[in-house]
């Protein structure tokens, strides 16, 4: 009997390895733009695609008929196809399946440009550095949305490695920390939003191996309040794009420009571009440049060393009174301030200044944080210029379906 392969904490559900293989085993049937809020359900559909060779829509279940339109150019029919019976018995048959498979997986993203575009990878270009090993055993808590990038990447890592996936999108705090224990989690992937949430941090998991962060810039601060609270736990620091998947990798806020890499990717006047080439399908065809500019500001380390950091995306800098602020900075400096939990910082248009900076507060509960607190705080770390005109203490902060941080 093989172990399990789903399961969700507060349904109850639960899926064993091999019902799950069976149910791809037997199935009559493939829907191939499955909108659905049952994670398992889409990851069935998604797998039993690969198995057959067709081409995956990823549908995001709470999408209107006027946001499907706006960003596919099409009204949403659900579609599906006959199929017909294989034999797949062992985690190494799916394995196998997966990488004969010419299936296109298809993602809609906002990307880095701010435009909807319509992204499609294969199997081959998702899973670039999984390693696949059907006796790994891990246990991953799943945090992403099913329907972007990351969430799919952390899907097939499960799937490769023979793994259990405890599914944690969404999920409250409690609900949260609670499966860390029950289930043993060793391998946690997560926006720094989700880890932020987990405050205040003042609990120690001892079973987590691996913590990967990703998809927003995360903050020393963050980094060490995490290897406070997971002390067996191995940070890995993730950067990833919809159009390209992951592309670097370290343990802390430094990368590392790995030789080779010279023909996917350059540092050019502070930002990073990547090679037309090694973008997903669909979406190359609207780059009209060799080099695509990602929008992500970055700073050399040690550029002999091939050192850098990302410092936050154009979109993040703004221009109050003739200054340039780096609004990503300003979060940083809030968030560093015991008792933060975790900020927002905006622009908002002002009639005498044109721009100001204001900030969304959100404080652990048990603090008596206020807002003048928070500003003579940050005279210790900012230019005056800098400290947000606006400061709101919040009982929440906004995330995408993606788990970031919603701006």
């Amino acid at each position: 009997m093989l172990n399990a392969f789903y399961i969700d904490p507060v349904g109850g559900s639960s899926v064993s390895w091999n019902d799950f293989l069976s149910q791809i085993s037997h199935k009559k049937n493939v829907n191939l733009n499955f909108k659905t809020e049952n994670n398992y359900h889409l990851f069935l559909e998604l797998a039993c695609a690969l198995v057959h060779g067709f081409d995956f829509e990823l549908v995001d279940a709470e999408w209107s008929e006027e946001e499907y339109m706006r960003v596919s150019g099409r009204s949403y029919v659900p579609t599906s196809y006959p199929c017909k019976p294989v034999e797949i018995s062992k985690i190494d048959d799916l394995i196998s399946k997966f990488k004969q498979s010419n299936s296109k997986i298809i993602f809609y993203s906002s990307g880095t440009t701010g435009a909807p575009k319509k992204i499609s990878h294969d199997f081959g270009a998702i899973t670039r550095f999984v390693k696949f090993n059907s006796v790994k055993k891990q246990c991953w808590a799943f945090t992403y949305s099913p329907t972007h990038m990351a969430g799919v990447q952390v899907l097939f890592e499960v799937l490769g490695g023979g793994s259990t996936l405890i599914d944690l999108y969404q999920k409250s705090r409690d609900v949260t920390l609670g499966a860390f224990e029950k289930y043993n989690i060793t391998h946690i992937s997560a926006t720094p939003t989700f880890y932020r949430l987990l405050a205040p941090y003042n609990f120690t998991i001892y079973g987590v191996k691996r913590l990967t962060l990703g998809g927003e810039k995360s903050e020393e601060t963050l980094l060490t309040n995490l290897k406070r609270s997971f002390p067996n736990a191995k940070l890995n620091n993730i950067f990833a794009m919809t159009e390209t998947g992951s592309l670097f990798s370290s343990h802390g806020e430094g990368f590392i420009f790995k030789a080779g890499l010279e023909k996917v990717c350059k540092i050019q006047n502070g930002a990073l571009f990547v090679n037309k080439e090694f973008i997903g399908k669909i979406g190359k065809d609207r780059i009209q440049e060799e080099w695509y500019n990602t929008g992500d500001l970055v700073e050399w380390i040690d550029k002999k060393k091939g050192t850098f950091m990302f410092v936050s995306r154009d979109s993040d800098c703004v221009n109050v009174g003739g200054y340039k602020i780096n609004l990503i900075e300003v979060e940083d400096s809030i968030r560093s301030i015991e008792g933060i939990q975790d900020s927002r910082v905006y622009a908002k248009a002002n009639s005498v200044l044109g721009t100001i900076i204001g900030a969304d507060v959100l404080k652990d509960i048990k603090t008596s944080i206020t807002s003048k607190y928070i500003r003579d705080e940050l005279k210790r770390t900012l230019q005056e210029y800098k400290i947000p005109r606006i400061i709101k203490l919040v009982d929440h902060l906004d995330r995408t379906r993606a788990g970031k941080l919603k701006r």
